[in-house]
């Protein structure tokens, strides 16, 4: 009853914090925000066809809508594309019509410089100039048009760990709609080879559960040889960054557990699951804690979730499962809420384990109801999330408040330098 009751409390912490945090977010985007946001316009510069031809023209377009033809890339080619932040659709073909290129690279990648389009036959890598006949804004990425046409057959994946397809490769044969893990040890992936029809649709994802952020790619894309402009569509998220592939759509729209429900339940007794993600996702390794105390560095390379089981085992900061100075250990079990709560609000538990073992049975004490108090753990916990929030508001505040003054005081010193100089003519 009362670990129902634990747990019931524990949710509740977790949501209201949850909630308190996205508050913070979004309070310091309104606070901070510095017009970085896509202007909604792009610049089109033509190609330079000779070397002493006079400067390529340049025109500026509102991409919220179609651009059907485009007058600087008269030859089909052009010189570069001025972003400004925005993803765009690039269409052989004019009015927006056919296949395309979904053009979704990194912000920090502000200009677009014309790069071959690469396809495979085989093994054969064919090369070919892109051709921009128009462009348009892109599809919401849930959006079916951006895999129109997809027979859903199977697609070969391979990704490098260098750019220009090569270093050590991992191949992955996207054939149903399931979520692929890439196989551990993850590295890098810094190129793409995509082998399939040219609507054959495939997503890199930046969560081994196939949630959260995303891009999308066919074969005849642009920049396959190096996935580094390439972003999944999330705060310094990039495509080398991926997690999993998965074909194109086949998780929009869907409600992705924040606990993996298809998780194990019966391993064997005495023994956790580590896993390379949070939530119990990602790559699986079974500890079996029989024996004594484990050094997680050479049974464990990647761990960022714990499955216990129910059993009490005891996670230690340091090797050797040995207290230190300033390494922690954490008992998952057999413990009242108040020492939970104390653990969190004294951030005494260990942040990176080492070493883990079972509890002994001196370790486990007999917990009361009563003795437990979760009713004042709760409280205790809820009430210093909200201070803890609204420091944090005025933190943002104060440097909202800082940054305006500077920038006001820069202003009217500006305005004096140019009065002043006025006055002396």
């Amino acid at each position: 009853m009362y670990n129902l009751l634990q747990n019931t409390r524990c949710r509740r912490v977790a949501t209201i914090f949850s909630i308190l945090a996205q508050c913070v977010v979004l309070y310091a985007r309104f606070l901070i925000s510095n017009g970085s946001e896509n202007s909604g316009f792009i610049e089109i510069t033509g190609p330079h066809i000779h070397w002493n031809d006079a400067p390529p023209n340049s025109a500026s377009y509102n991409i919220s809508k179609c651009i059907p033809r485009i007058p600087e890339a008269y030859t089909g080619l052009i010189g570069k594309i001025k972003l400004s932040g925005n993803c765009i659709n690039i269409y052989p073909r004019f009015n927006c019509t056919g296949w395309f290129i979904r053009l979704a690279i990194e912000n920090h990648v502000n200009t677009f410089y014309p790069s071959p389009t690469f396809n495979w036959v085989g093994d054969e890598l064919i090369q070919k100039d892109l051709l921009v006949g128009s462009i348009g804004p892109c599809f919401d990425k849930c959006d079916p048009q951006n895999w129109l046409g997809d027979g859903r057959n199977p697609v070969s994946v391979t990704l490098f760990e260098q750019s220009d397809f090569s270093g050590n490769a991992t191949h992955i044969n996207v054939k149903g709609d399931d979520c692929y893990l890439l196989p551990q040890p993850r590295m890098l992936a810094r190129s793409i080879k995509i082998i399939g029809d040219e609507n054959s649709c495939i997503e890199l994802h930046a969560s081994s559960s196939c949630g959260g952020e995303f891009t999308q790619f066919r074969p005849g894309y642009v920049l396959l040889d190096n996935l580094q402009d390439w972003g999944l569509n999330g705060e310094d998220t990039y495509a080398p960054l991926a997690k999993a592939v998965s074909r194109c759509g086949q998780f929009c729209n869907k409600l992705v557990p924040e606990i993996n429900p298809d998780i194990k339940t019966n391993v064997g007794e005495n023994v956790v699951t580590f896993y390379d993600n949070q939530g119990y996702y990602g790559h699986a390794t079974n500890v079996n804690l029989t024996d004594g105390c484990i050094d997680l560095e050479l049974h464990v390379k990647y761990h960022l979730s714990l499955q216990t089981y129910g059993r009490c085992v005891v996670l230690y900061g340091a090797a050797n499962c040995v207290e230190k100075q300033d390494y922690y250990s954490l008992q998952t079990g057999g413990k009242p809420g108040n020492y939970f709560a104390e653990k969190l609000l004294t951030l005494t538990f260990p942040v990176y384990v080492k070493s883990m073992k079972l509890c002994d049975n001196e370790d486990l004490v007999e917990v009361d109801e009563g003795t437990a108090r979760p009713e004042n753990t709760l409280e205790i916990i809820v009430l210093c999330f909200i201070v803890l929030f609204l420091f944090t508001l005025t933190a943002l505040g104060g440097a909202f408040i800082t940054k305006w003054y500077e920038r006001i005081s820069h202003e009217k010193d500006e305005r004096f330098s140019v009065l002043y100089k006025s006055d002396s003519v």
